[in-house]
């Protein structure tokens, strides 16, 4: 079955289901090849441009797209991050969603950041011997400089979880001469740290193999080995922060991540403080 569509084209195969060689950054035979996984990326949509890959796996989703689903897009028009910001996403970058229906409590979906950005930052570790660190809530860092961030949406229905779509946007084979000019100061790639482009479709097959491995963990074993792994690489644990909460800004030393994902920051006045959501920044 072909479906051609204006901004995208899609092919759909029994076990895959794969954008058209679009240009010579993405090759199905590289991927097939590759992919290591029991149920991640088993089925992939790829495409050449979406709005963004997070609202085609929703759909997806909503047609009852089995779990492990994988949405691809080479450039997103209208990538975003936490808090619905726009998240710059042109051609170069590694821009995926992935479909999960773990059978965990709502309140425990929102945990599964943490296992994908421990398993984001374990594969730069690990294929490109980078110091990838974790920052709370969402981002992976490299040198002190975001190169990844993190986004997961739930939907539930009568109160139990239906699904949730975890977005990766990875800055890969990008100049940083192309990220906005507000950016560039806190922003990295794959291609400036390493001062060569990568293949994607092998980093892309990394990251399903890691994503699904941390996931596993996370059903089987529960959050707290999770948890206990994603601090030993936290950047900003045990330094003085500035956190960002509703317009508010708070300084103090960030002491722990708690059980439930929370971020504890003795505030410079003495108490402690707790933060389901935030801007967290290191101050020097």
């Amino acid at each position: 079955m072909i479906i051609l569509k204006r901004t995208h084209i899609k092919l759909a195969f029994s076990l895959y289901s794969l954008c058209e060689k679009m240009t010579e950054m993405i090759s199905i035979g590289k991927i097939k090849k590759n992919l290591q996984t029991k149920r991640v990326g088993r089925r992939i949509y790829c495409y050449k441009v979406v709005s963004s890959t997070n609202n085609v796996a929703k759909k997806l989703a909503e047609e009852n797209a089995s779990e492990g689903t994988v949405v691809v897009a080479e450039e997103q028009t209208s990538g975003r991050g936490r808090l619905d910001r726009k998240w710059f996403s042109p051609k170069g970058g590694l821009w995926f969603s992935i479909i999960l229906k773990p059978e965990v409590k709502t309140v425990d979906a929102s945990k599964i950041v943490f296992a994908v950005s421990l398993a984001v930052a374990n594969t730069l570790r690990k294929n490109f011997n980078l110091k990838a660190e974790v920052k709370w809530p969402n981002d992976v860092l490299v040198n002190g400089k975001k190169i990844c961030g993190i986004l997961t949406e739930s939907v539930t229905s009568d109160k139990s979880l239906k699904y949730v779509v975890v977005g990766v946007g990875l800055n890969s084979n990008i100049s940083v001469k192309e990220i906005p000019r507000n950016l560039r100061e806190s922003t990295t790639t794959l291609k400036e740290e390493l001062e060569r482009e990568v293949e994607l479709e092998s980093l892309l097959c990394s990251l399903l193999f890691q994503i699904e491995q941390e996931y596993t963990t996370f059903l089987n074993k529960g959050f707290a080995d999770i948890l206990k792994r994603w601090k030993r690489i936290a950047s900003f644990l045990g330094k003085r922060v500035e956190v960002v909460e509703a317009g508010k800004k708070y300084d103090g030393v960030a002491q722990d991540v708690d059980e439930e994902g929370l971020l504890v920051v003795r505030l410079t006045e003495g108490t402690v403080k707790k933060f389901t959501v935030g801007d967290i920044k290191v101050r020097l």
